[in-house]
């Protein structure tokens, strides 16, 4: 039977890594290798909740969107509605972690591109995203990355490409 690395999910090859003093974890050589101290402690600490058991995230690909965004976490600043994460665009880490600026979200209220009204309601929108939406990136991309593990093949190889 395979164990799984707990950081990447590839196959741990027999590799662990102490968590806290009793508690072992499967860590492929990899992630051991590349991760030694500040970046595999805080994801071990970020991630587990001090039992040796991950704290569980839904792995996700582009098939999966559009993912509504919990009020809790944000609301449309300029007229209330819900949110959702239409796509990952870009910058996520091989963990599936998603970095801010690569994440791609909007109103449900968004009518069609096409549609009779799209244009006032992007203005009326989009007018000063500076001060309207760039303050929901951190509490949208904390969220997405508390929940969810992002994996896209392609875009991995398009970035390699």
């Amino acid at each position: 039977m395979t164990t799984l690395c707990a950081v990447c999910g590839n196959d741990s090859e027999g590799g662990t890594y102490e968590v806290s003093p009793g508690v072992v974890i499967p860590v492929c050589f990899n992630c051991y290798a590349i991760g030694e101290e500040p970046p595999l402690v805080a994801y071990l600490i970020e991630h587990y909740n001090g039992k040796g058991v991950l704290m569980s995230k839904k792995k996700i690909t582009d098939a999966d969107f559009p993912i509504a965004i919990p009020t809790e976490i944000a609301i449309c600043p300029i007229c209330g509605a819900n949110l959702y994460v239409q796509q990952i665009d870009c910058c996520w880490e091989d963990n599936g972690k998603i970095m801010e600026e690569g994440i791609v979200f909007g109103c449900s209220t968004e009518p069609q591109m096409q549609a009779e009204g799209w244009w006032p309601w992007h203005w009326k929108h989009y007018g000063t995203p500076y001060v309207d939406w760039m303050p929901l990136y951190h509490p949208i991309t904390k969220w997405f990355n508390a929940n969810y593990r992002y994996s896209s093949e392609e875009k991995k190889n398009e970035q390699k490409g």
